[in-house]
């Protein structure tokens, strides 16, 4: 007899037993559901683990496919997956016969990771995520109702949005978020100064080199360029201009000067005519005498009364006032007006003295001016060594100045070949080198001019430490808003001596003298008028 397998005993004796054994053929029947039913279990288990490890998959490829690259990098994107998803279909029909369930329980999460890594090593990955992130900024600037600072010269210059544009469309593979900014006020600054080298209510538009200039310093290169395409090109920005109403008053102040300076000469006049009138009664005196004695005692008389009344007039010409005021002092206390102050600024870096007087700038809180009119300008020029030509005025002995516009800075110009265009007819002192208890200027008071001078070329002006011509951009932080790149010409500072009359009388005299008029003063100095004493003793 064939041995039975222990455990099929029933199903195997219900097959060979007669047909009649209702009781075995029950038997076997229910073992046989139950091992179905064992069988079904199994391969519904199997069904649920291929599936779980395809969704694992296809959920895997989908979440790589959903990153947020853009533009070009999308397509990379999608191509990197399409390549994935090939090569992973590939394995599973060479390595597992198409069983996912296989594949998952050996490999799933080593091939996911694999995967991912390949990904993040691709060449393009790191700018593709740097993309993403500038789109970002972008999009939130936008938000903001932001303009998005663009890039290039003016020529060929594209704005931000345009850049943005590119890069989404595929044009361009990179996407760069330069900055983003609201429009604003920029150029308030220029609106707030006077124009340089010109008269307070002059009305002077601001060139539109200037503008650039301001913005690109102000903001660097994209955003200032940006900024003066967008809202500054071509529109019509002064300086601050005074009413005209101001020109009328520094008319009529000019007039009452003239005035007094016209009341002085006729004082002076009549102090001639005095001087005549007592001499002549002086000869009728001495005529009509009885004696020696009375005749010289009328003399004596004349004689004093004519010098007090000719040395008070040589006290008016030399500038020293009943109250005991020097020239110097009034010229630059009583004569200034305050359009002629300027408070210098302390805030420019590096060294703030001069390179050959040594002053140190940084001690110099302000300047106060005095107009020279006339006769007197000239003697400003002398002082300064400047001749006209021309096409303006040489250099003079000028080797050094100053600017002022984004903070004190001293500049030296020895060895510079440039020309004076312009010298305005000022001369500037420190304030507090006025002396109100002695009425005077105090010893070694130094005297400053402002003039406009012309660089033969850029690169003088470079070494002036004013203009960049190595990128040709335009001037420096130093030279924005002092030197204008399409003239050549800056406005400066210089220093022209001493201008107290105790340390540089000669200065102080040919002022005065250029004030009363050449001749006249010429005349009263070198005092032929004045009467020597009567020496003669015979009758």
């Amino acid at each position: 007899m064939v041995p039975v397998a222990s455990g099929n005993a029933n199903l195997i004796g219900a097959v060979t037993a007669p047909f009649t054994n209702w009781s075995a053929a029950s038997a076997a029947r229910q073992e046989a559901v139950q091992v179905g039913a064992i069988a079904n279990q199994q391969s519904e288990q199997q069904l649920a683990e291929e599936q779980q490890g395809e969704a694992l998959t296809q959920q895997f490829l989908q979440k790589a496919r959903s990153l947020p690259f853009l533009g070009k990098d999308r397509q990379r994107l999608q191509a990197y997956v399409n390549a994935e998803e090939k090569a992973l279909y590939r394995k599973l029909l060479t390595e597992y016969n198409g069983n996912f369930r296989a594949f998952a329980k050996a490999e799933l999460p080593t091939w996911q990771a694999d995967s991912a890594s390949r990904l993040q090593q691709q060449p393009w990955y790191a700018q593709a995520t740097e993309n993403v992130r500038n789109v970002l900024a972008a999009q939130e600037a936008a938000n903001k109702s932001e303009f998005l600072v663009g890039n290039g010269d003016l020529k060929n210059f594209r704005s931000g949005e345009k850049e943005l544009e590119g890069f989404l469309t595929g044009q361009s593979d990179v996407y760069k978020f330069r900055g983003s900014y609201k429009p604003d006020d920029d150029l308030k600054e220029i609106r707030d100064q006077y124009a340089p080298g010109r008269l307070p209510w002059e009305r002077v538009a601001v060139g539109e080199d200037e503008k650039l200039n301001r913005l690109v310093d102000k903001y660097g290169r994209e955003m200032g360029v940006d900024k003066y395409l967008r809202q500054h090109a071509g529109t019509q920005v002064y300086y601050k201009t005074d009413p005209i109403t101001k020109a009328y008053e520094f008319q009529m102040d000019q007039g009452r000067y003239q005035m007094a300076v016209n009341d002085d000469k006729r004082s002076q006049a009549r102090l001639g005519m005095e001087g005549q009138r007592l001499g002549l009664a002086f000869d009728a005196n001495r005529r009509a005498a009885a004696g020696f004695k009375t005749d010289q005692a009328l003399k004596g008389q004349a004689y004093q009364l004519n010098q007090i009344k000719i040395a008070k007039g040589l006290q008016d010409l030399s500038g020293k006032s009943a109250d005991g005021k020097g020239y110097d002092y009034k010229l630059f206390g009583e004569g200034a007006a305050p359009a002629d102050r300027i408070r210098l600024n302390p805030d420019a870096e590096g060294s703030k003295v001069l390179p050959f007087s040594k002053v140190d700038l940084s001690k110099v809180g302000q300047l106060q001016g005095a107009t020279l009119f006339g006769e007197l300008g000239d003697v400003l020029l002398k002082q300064l060594g400047i001749q006209k030509t021309k096409t303006g005025f040489s250099k003079g002995n000028i080797q050094e100045g100053f600017i002022d516009a984004n903070g004190v800075q001293p500049i030296n110009l020895k060895g510079l070949n440039f020309q004076v265009m312009a010298v305005e007819p000022k001369v500037f002192i420190d304030p507090k080198s006025m002396n109100p208890a002695k009425g005077a200027l105090n010893r070694d008071t130094r005297g400053y001019s402002r003039v406009t001078v012309q660089f033969n070329d850029p690169t003088e002006a470079r070494k002036a430490g004013l203009f960049d011509n190595w990128t040709g951009f335009g001037p420096t932080k130093a030279g924005t808003g002092v030197y204008n790149p399409s003239t050549r010409q800056a406005t400066i500072f210089v220093p022209i001596g001493a201008v107290d009359e105790a340390t540089n009388p000669n200065f102080v005299n040919a002022l005065i003298k250029a004030q009363q008029g050449q001749k006249r003063a010429n005349d009263e100095w070198d005092s032929p008028s004045i009467p020597t004493p009567y020496t003669d003793t015979t009758f």
